[in-house]
């Protein structure tokens, strides 16, 4: 599988947000995510599986237009999600949130922010979620736009789909596997990270600082137990990141 390094560096809401507009920032870089016509921000970890999922095939493919016939059935079965009614609703909900919202990724110390891009310039679902075994008449189409397409093409990296699969209810864990092995793939000596960082990066729904740092420190050991090869450690106030392979050494394709 594969994810783009503006949701490695930066994660949408783990929950429910009630806005239109969403900022996330790790050091330097800010993401700005702005909800489509309906002011529902993607959240949660079924818009990051989605994401990935949607992301997988453009560099698959290799096209800015991505056509499947899949049923929802079996892209919920591949991504280790349930089939029940319920999910099939939340999950082509979350699916529609995120073709629907726009995106700008910059970084602050450039003076000025790019552009805010559309994710899908057009997109058509067609999976019936009454009829999760059926692949549809129609092909869904996902057009990607073109700022996000290159993106995607320029920035992607892989991860393991078996960890993210392992992790999939977690949208915490999500968020940090990925982030934690594009760091390791350029830091080079050890790296301090402040929990005041952290919290700027990851937090979204905590309410005093002890609170993330008590979740942070339990979601990265579930992390550490599918991606060993991280070396972290903990200083009083921070992470040190040690010198590190990444979860998939980056030419090999997933």
């Amino acid at each position: 599988m594969y994810i783009p390094t503006c949701l490695a560096n930066a994660g949408l809401p783990h929950s429910a947000f009630g806005g239109g507009v969403w900022r996330r920032q790790a050091g330097d870089f800010q993401l700005l995510v702005i909800a489509g016509k309906d002011s529902r921000i993607p959240c949660g970890s079924y818009a990051r599986l989605f994401f990935m999922w949607l992301v997988t095939q453009v560099i698959l493919l290799k096209k800015q237009t991505i056509k499947t016939n899949d049923s929802l059935h079996s892209i919920l079965k591949s991504l280790g999600l349930n089939t029940d009614g319920k999910t099939r609703r939340r999950f082509k909900d979350q699916a529609a949130r995120f073709l629907s919202c726009s995106m700008s990724m910059f970084r602050l110390s450039a003076g000025a922010t790019d552009a805010v891009h559309q994710i899908c310039s057009a997109f058509d679902l067609q999976w019936n979620h009454r009829l999760p075994d059926n692949p549809s008449f129609f092909d869904s189409t996902f057009l990607i736009s073109d700022a996000f397409f290159d993106h995607i093409m320029a920035s992607a990296f892989p991860v393991k789909k078996e960890a993210v699969i392992a992790m999939r209810q977690s949208p915490f864990c999500l968020d940090i596997y990925p982030w934690l092995s594009h760091r390791m793939s350029y830091n080079r000596q050890d790296t301090r990270i402040s929990f005041d960082s952290l919290e700027n990066q990851f937090g979204s729904a905590f309410n005093r600082p002890a609170d993330f740092k008590r979740s942070f420190r339990h979601h990265l050991q579930t992390v550490s137990a599918h991606y060993p090869e991280a070396l972290t450690s903990f200083y009083p106030t921070g992470l040190i990141l040690h010198p590190s392979p990444t979860a998939v050494p980056r030419m090999a394709p997933q």
